[in-house]
């Protein structure tokens, strides 16, 4: 398979691409074939209705495999003479053979189901990929929903994620409002997330129990860490936990907040499941939010839907063959990103080599700058997630801070940094920023990947009724 690389300086173990040599080609070839999708991947494209369906048929796997298992232990039972009850052998035998039978039966339904579902989300993968081979650009883009409606898909897309990452142990560390130039711990906001995510972890028993209280930024070895009560220990036991953190950043003028719920390595920092969607705020949410009521618009006009998104259904069209490829209805985006690498630099920083962190040439703590870079991080999950991000920017202008911990500590193995131009206004239907910059932290080294794009279509917004706010507990004075 053919690929284009950087020129790469060797320092140490890993290099860094130049900025303006020519890229060169190189052939590879992988030891054996990847496969058309992995699971992790699977879940990242699959809606919540059909992450439900994954789950049920994962359960379907886990059953059979159990039973199997049951079965053979049945198959292999010998009569003992020294035991004074005598079994009927052959009816053990042939009980264990039943067992055997109905397990692989299960096995094999739920994996036939599972591959359904990954049909779906190679369609959704190849409809992304195709789309970027078009344009030159990949694209992330986030839809528009309702507190709290909104916060069960995006949680039960979060805990797949993590099941099939293999995590064991996660942590709540709550949401957090932007109120420029730091985030507000939002404990209403908290508290209604936190239960959603233990209703959808019953099965699966990851949430912990642990109050929020616990969490905060430390320092240990001069590196930035998260700590927490149960480290040490399941440092040492080799414990997999994540940390479950909401992000918003609401905007007055338009009556809208862009919500990010992520998930984040302990041991690491690292950006393991993201998910943003742009939610119209209500007078509900508006007061958890602490919002006062001049500041409420919540009632608003349909987004329009473009004729190629909802075509016009026809008498005379043919059934679809069985091995068709699954039809994708996708949420309409409201909030695209679009990054142009004309000279294919970011297959460059696709190794665990490079670890990143978000920046900007302007200020860290306005809400242009961080919707800014909200979204990028979405973007890099989304589209690229072999591209390994650290949520540093956000957890030390978020989290408790330890008061030893210094605020300008790194994680220990974040070197690079995407650098994000400044954004003054986002009260403009797109943001366009002349280059997004990977920045090496050790040495005197930059390049340029290519033009950023933020692109909004938000729905038109309105002061609600008297009533709806009184409803939320506004006064009516």
């Amino acid at each position: 398979m053919m690929r284009k690389y950087l020129t790469l300086v060797l320092a140490g173990c890993c290099g860094w691409p130049l900025a303006g040599q020519a890229a060169q080609t190189t052939t590879t070839t992988p030891a054996t074939a990847a496969p058309a999708i992995s699971d992790v991947e699977t879940v990242r494209y699959l809606s919540p209705a059909d992450l439900t369906l994954w789950k049920e048929a994962a359960k379907k796997i886990s059953d059979g495999e159990g039973k199997v298992s049951d079965g053979k232990f049945y198959q292999s039972r010998t009569e003992d003479p020294t035991s004074i009850v005598k079994l009927d052998i052959a009816d053990t035998h042939k009980k264990g053979d039943a067992m055997v039978k109905e397990g692989n039966a299960l096995i094999k339904d739920g994996k036939a189901e599972q591959d359904k579902l990954r049909k779906i989300a190679i369609a959704k993968r190849d409809a992304a990929h195709a789309q970027a081979a078009a344009t030159g650009a990949a694209s992330f883009g986030a839809p528009t929903g309702q507190w709290p409606e909104a916060i069960h898909d995006m949680s039960a897309s979060i805990l797949a994620e993590l099941s099939e990452e293999k995590y064991t142990k996660v942590y709540f560390g709550g949401v957090y409002a932007f109120e420029e130039p730091k985030y507000e711990a939002k404990p209403e906001l908290s508290a209604q997330l936190h239960e959603q995510l233990r209703l959808l972890d019953q099965e699966k028993n990851m949430l912990s129990t642990q109050s929020a209280d616990g969490i905060k930024l430390a320092q240990e070895n001069n590196k930035l860490i998260v700590s927490y009560p149960a480290r040490s220990t399941e440092a040492l036991n080799g414990t997999k936990s994540a940390l479950i953190v909401g992000e918003v950043l609401y905007e007055t003028h338009n009556g809208y907040a862009a919500f990010a719920l992520r998930a984040i390595d302990l041991s690491n920092l690292h950006v393991v499941a993201s998910q943003v969607m742009m939610l119209s705020v209500e007078p509900i949410m508006a007061k958890m939010l602490g919002l006062p009521a001049y500041r409420v618009m919540a009632r608003r006009e349909a987004p329009a839907v473009s004729p190629a998104a909802a075509p016009a259904a026809t008498t005379d069209a043919k059934p679809a063959s069985k091995t068709a490829a699954p039809v994708v209805v996708a949420p309409t985006p409201v909030v695209t990103v679009n990054l142009q690498d004309p000279n294919d630099t970011l297959t460059s920083f696709k190794n665990s080599s490079f670890v990143f962190r978000l920046a900007t040439s302007g200020h860290a703590d306005t809400l242009e700058n961080r919707f800014a870079a909200l979204m990028v991080k979405a973007y890099f999950h989304d589209q690229l997630p072999q591209v390994t991000i650290s949520d540093q920017d956000f957890l030390t202008m978020a989290l408790p801070t330890d008061t030893d911990a210094d605020a300008a500590a790194s994680p220990a193995d974040v070197n690079t940094a995407w650098v994000l131009p400044n954004v003054d206004d986002l009260n403009v239907p797109s943001i366009d920023l002349d280059s997004l910059t990977a920045r090496d932290l050790n040495k005197n080294a930059a390049v340029k990947i290519g033009k950023l794009t933020i692109t909004r279509n938000l729905p038109k917004v309105s002061l609600p009724p008297a009533d709806e706010l009184r409803t939320a507990g506004y006064s009516s004075k």
